[in-house]
């Protein structure tokens, strides 16, 4: 008999072994099952520990997805004026649309309440400016002749999902007017972003997503006094769950476009012999870091560079181009481009999140 380990990884420089040497001409057995398989959650950072672990005991239960990958998202709305320069020399800011992807009732509510207290400082200032934007409309009603100019310093940043083109543009303008700031939405269901324009597609939120991937230019130009005439970048951000034959559904006619090779894909595994989850109560301590974050994020600005997180984003690439030659997959090289520059920027979330330390 002859002992086997096999590695299931999710990072670089994996390289495939010879596991068969000095087989005769006798009859040999075919290997049925490996002693163990690890996966281990990248963001953990103890790689290396698990790959020692070849012929160590197989897990009960593996946690494929984490909810640290998420709140990472949620924290980067607080990030504004703030650039990273990837290898290539383009410069990029941090935007992550994510959805979770898994099948009903598996628990992928779990990430509400973390993202909820996040939010929680930013829902308060967009409460008070909400305020503010109400009063100015009661003031200047559309019959009134000569209106109070709009308050240049109102930004709301966290969107609600039912909302017309003019709003979302205007949310667009204010937030790049008030320190090139990131909106953001979360929803229960990936079909919901539909209502945040008044076209209610699929289409024109695939639209969105390759744009605010990019930054691009969006808005509207009017000319009637009482129209939302405003164009600035695109930055919007977004948590969204869903099944996966309703993720078919609604990408299914953009599968050519780009749209999906933006996004920043998640799902939940769980064994058939796993018990019920049991969530605890995220206390004081937890909210107590989560503010410590959202300050340090809020003062950052201008371009940070981090020299190892570039280098890691390189050695990705270098081997995506090889595994891509090795498949013979010109497909699997056009997914790995976009998919690393979503892995680089939440490398370099992190990096920021730990006091610019590697």
């Amino acid at each position: 008999s002859y002992i086997v380990a096999l590695h299931v990884c999710l990072v670089h420089t994996v390289e495939s072994v010879g596991i068969e040497h000095g087989i005769h001409l006798r009859l040999t057995w075919v290997v049925a099952g490996a002693h163990g398989i690890d996966v281990c959650l990248l963001h953990q950072l103890h790689v290396t520990q698990h790959g020692l672990q070849a012929y160590g005991t197989s897990r009960q239960w593996v946690g494929v997805l984490s909810v640290h990958t998420l709140e990472e998202h949620a924290l980067a709305v607080y990030v504004h004026g703030v650039k990273f320069r990837y290898w290539d020399g383009n410069v990029h800011e941090p935007t992550f649309m994510s959805v979770l992807c898994a099948p009903m009732s598996i628990g992928k509510g779990c990430v509400r309440l973390p993202i909820n207290i996040i939010l929680e400082d930013l829902l308060k200032r967009d409460e008070s400016n909400r305020a503010r934007e109400a009063e100015w409309k009661v003031k200047n009603p559309s019959a009134k002749q000569k209106k109070d100019p709009r308050p240049s310093d109102i930004c709301i940043q966290v969107l609600i999902d039912n909302l017309t083109d003019a709003v979302f543009n205007q949310r667009v303008y204010d937030a790049d007017k008030n320190g090139e700031r990131f909106l953001y939405t979360s929803v229960d269901e990936l079909d919901t972003l539909k209502n945040i324009t008044s076209r209610g597609t699929a289409s024109e939120v695939s639209i969105l997503i390759r744009k605010a991937f990019d930054n691009s230019k969006h808005g509207q130009e009017r000319v009637g006094a009482d129209s939302v005439t405003g164009i600035a970048p695109l930055r919007f951000n977004f948590n969204a769950s869903t099944t996966p034959r309703n993720l078919q559904k609604f990408f299914c006619r953009e599968m050519t476009t780009g749209t999906i090779t933006r996004l920043s894909l998640s799902t939940i595994i769980k064994p058939a012999d796993a018990k019920r989850p049991v969530f605890k109560e995220y206390d004081s301590a937890y909210k107590e870091e989560v503010r410590k974050l959202t300050q340090r994020l809020s003062s950052l600005s201008g371009e940070i560079p981090c020299p190892k997180c570039n280098e890691f984003a390189e050695q990705l690439c270098d081997e995506n181009e090889k595994l891509a030659a090795l498949y013979g997959s010109d497909s699997y090289l056009t997914l790995s481009y976009r998919s690393t520059v979503i892995a680089w920027l939440k490398g370099m979330m992190l990096y920021v999140m730990n006091g610019e330390k590697w």
